[in-house]
């Protein structure tokens, strides 16, 4: 039986919400310790912080999420678990479905706000990139995700970066690149070709920056979700 640090108790507190989460037909509804979420998403900090939600039952709709992609992020807040690996996958390729349950959860954690939960999915991220090569940009949404993040999005970063140097190009015909990322994986695959001969088909960028913040979105004053190594 694995032992765990006293320290790392969870802390809850004893009040607890409701959420919706979908629209019609598709609503789930959720409840979690008021403490526990606020923590974690400044989405839900401000929500609860709003005076028309001080009445009891509380009750917050999130009616654009998926109920499946909360449910995961619930799952993780309790357990710092992601479940997204499918024992019935949903296509012939699981690793793709991963990647999409993957990155349809980290845009709900930019709308949530939630740094820790986006950095830990963007690790699963880079870790299922930089396996074989697989076509997994052919069923990425990029104009949902072009226009759910930020300019400086570390998830826009990476994309470019796996467009760059890994993606299989056979599928290029059948996607439709948002202009910022176009120029992004051009200027890329410029910078590539410049290289030495040799170096051009080299370790890509985010094999190299794999188990480090490069990807995170956390910045220089909030610490990483992961413990620092003892020196």
């Amino acid at each position: 039986m694995e032992r765990h640090m006293f320290g790392d108790l969870i802390h809850m507190g004893t009040s607890a919400i409701a959420v919706r989460v979908g629209a019609e037909p598709d609503i789930k509804g959720f409840t979690v310790h008021e403490q526990l979420i606020r923590k974690s998403s400044p989405f839900f900090e401000a929500a609860l912080s709003n005076p028309a939600t001080t009445a009891h039952p509380i009750l917050i709709k999130l009616p654009k999420c998926s109920p499946t992609d909360f449910h995961v992020y619930v799952q993780w807040l309790y357990t710092g678990r992601v479940h997204v690996v499918l024992t019935s996958p949903i296509t012939s390729d699981k690793d793709t479905d991963e990647y999409c349950l993957l990155i349809r959860g980290y845009l709900l954690g930019e709308y949530l706000q939630d740094t820790h939960y986006r950095d830990t999915l963007m690790d699963a991220l880079v870790q299922l990139v930089s396996g074989p090569i697989k076509s997994f940009l052919a069923r990425t949404e990029f104009g949902r995700i072009y226009q759910e993040t930020k300019i400086e999005s570390p998830l826009r970063r990476l994309l470019v970066d796996v467009a760059v140097w890994r993606h299989n190009w056979e599928y290029a015909k059948e996607q439709d690149f948002p202009k910022e990322m176009f120029w992004g994986v051009m200027t890329g695959l410029a910078d590539r070709c410049q290289r030495p001969a040799g170096e051009a088909q080299s370790t890509s960028p985010f094999e190299v920056v794999k188990g480090t913040c490069h990807y995170h979105c956390h910045g220089d004053d909030t610490p990483c979700y992961k413990p620092k190594p003892p020196v």
